[in-house]
């Protein structure tokens, strides 16, 4: 018999599935997402009742769910004599964790720890520091692009089927994603305008606007990290593929930096407004527009596209009026570049025909993931390498992820018996599409200085862009974003 003993540390919850002669454990899993904290000890129970029927052992595990002072309690675990097996880490923390002689290379692993878990992570979703050595198991996945409802879309193309629509419109160029944007705003001002996707002619009339919408774009101006982390993020997986390639530049190229601009200035030449009257950029802009504004523009139909990540399914559900009809059609379609304005001799592409994918594919990243701890016993390691294979390929694994801990798990919503778990949040199961078509690429922003990008980069944009009215040009671009950018960016190196 089992009891369960919950000591509560502010917001960290340590948990201990103790058998009742003694407190004791076998291993200790911690994880930093306090929204798991009441569901993952249920699925660590289940667990060991599963370990315990496949190998007749009993076994006893300590389980702790992070929160505001989580970080703290692992700091202290991982330097005393009760070491977490099984712990969450990020990218940010690897250097010190390897420095500390921590983590186990998971490529040294062996068996389907290694195989299922391991050997089918993307290059650029490694927790690695030289793309070789590996040390993390993926916790979940986010991804970002822009968000549309499908079905504003095909009414808008006046084309009947809704998934026809989308899908069109994610492999268009970006010289007919422009077209579209722009026929859009003619559109929303009274003017129709034939244009051309695919070899096909489509009108975009008048007549098919929503009422309610008055603009192409939400942009949250006041958010510089939606156009200096995110957009930039783009552009910069012309020149680094992965986090780990990302630390080793010491200068960076800006290889699509017209890229980059163009894309701001075709968002912010095409505004969908609050009130309803135009918006330009300018202090009033810079200042209002909000995470919340971008949130509540795409929920209420104001705005056609919203450049954000699936975590804003939340804030657009909360927008007054929405209806779960509106929120069941959204997707994410790709933030496209002009492919045509990248300095070639400066990125890792040849040609853009080589980058072309990118325009037909979303980013999808790994904000965390589960470490093995280099320094407990082997048989602590085994255990946790167990309730790793447990979490991400048993059937109650991949349905807790799915249903309850609201998570999209990096190896998919099948379970190894073959069931299919179904996300309900639809920006999740865009994600999903797109990972299943092999259609995304990864973060290397994050191997960027730390704090460079929000401090520096995307700050230069706010200030001397999303904030001045007129929108400069790409000559002022250059010398108030990309040159001290850089600047700053060799400087961090240093």
């Amino acid at each position: 018999m089992k009891k369960i003993i919950t000591l509560v540390l502010s917001m960290a919850i340590v948990i201990t599935l103790a058998a009742c002669s003694g407190s004791s454990y076998d291993v200790y899993i911690y994880s930093n997402k306090a929204e798991t904290s009441e569901t993952l000890p249920i699925l660590i129970q289940e667990w060991e009742a599963d370990y315990e029927e496949r190998t007749g052992k009993d076994i006893t595990v300590k389980v702790v769910a992070g929160g505001d002072d989580g970080g703290q309690l692992l700091s202290a675990d991982l330097n005393s004599k009760n070491k977490p097996a099984v712990f969450t880490t990020r990218f940010s923390e690897l250097a010190n964790h390897i420095e500390a002689g921590r983590l186990v290379n998971l490529e040294t692993l062996t068996g389907d720890f290694k195989t299922k878990l391991v050997d089918t992570i993307n290059d650029a979703h490694k927790l690695s520091v030289d793309g070789v050595a590996q040390y993390g198991i993926p916790e979940n996945v986010e991804g970002y692009g822009f968000i549309v409802n499908k079905q504003v879309l095909a009414d808008i193309l006046d084309v009947t089927d809704k998934d026809a629509a989308f899908e069109m419109m994610r492999t268009a160029t970006y010289d007919e994603f422009v077209d579209f944007v722009e026929a859009v705003t003619d559109a929303i001002g009274g003017t129709d305008t034939t244009i051309t996707i695919d070899g096909d002619s489509y009108t975009i009339d008048d007549a098919n606007i929503p009422t309610e919408m008055n603009g192409v774009f939400a942009v949250m101006g006041a958010e510089n990290w939606t156009y200096g982390n995110h957009v930039f993020n783009v552009v910069y997986n012309l020149e680094q593929d992965t986090m780990a390639n990302a630390t080793l530049q010491t200068t960076i190229e800006f290889a699509g930096a017209e890229a980059y601009y163009d894309l701001l200035t075709l968002k912010v030449h095409n505004l969908a407004s609050l009130d309803g009257n135009p918006i330009s950029v300018g202090p009033t802009f810079a200042a209002n527009y909000t995470y919340d504004a971008g949130t509540g523009l795409i929920g209420s139909g104001k705005a056609l596209f919203l450049k954000q990540g699936n975590w804003a399914y939340g804030g657009i559900a909360a927008t007054e009026g929405v209806e779960e009809a509106y929120l069941a059609e959204l997707a994410f379609l790709p933030v496209k570049i002009d492919l045509d304005k990248v300095d070639y001799t400066k990125a890792r592409f040849d040609n853009a025909a080589e980058a072309a994918f990118m325009n037909e594919s979303i980013p999808v990243f790994v904000p965390n993931y589960y470490a093995l701890n280099a320094q407990v016993s082997e048989e602590e390691l085994e255990l946790g390498m167990d309730f790793l294979l447990y979490l991400n390929t048993s059937a109650n694994g991949v349905e807790t992820q799915v249903e309850t801990f609201s998570f999209i798990p990096y190896y998919g919503t099948e379970a190894a018996d073959g069931t299919e778990y179904v996300i309900e949040n639809s920006l999740g199961t865009s994600i999903v599409e797109y990972m299943a078509m092999d259609a995304v690429y990864g973060a290397p922003f994050d191997g960027t200085p730390s704090g460079w990008m929000s401090d520096d980069l995307a700050n230069y944009v706010k200030e001397e862009f999303m904030s001045v009215s007129p929108w400069g040009s790409y000559q002022d671009f250059i010398t108030k974003v990309i040159e001290p950018a850089t600047q700053d960016f060799e400087d961090a190196r240093d």
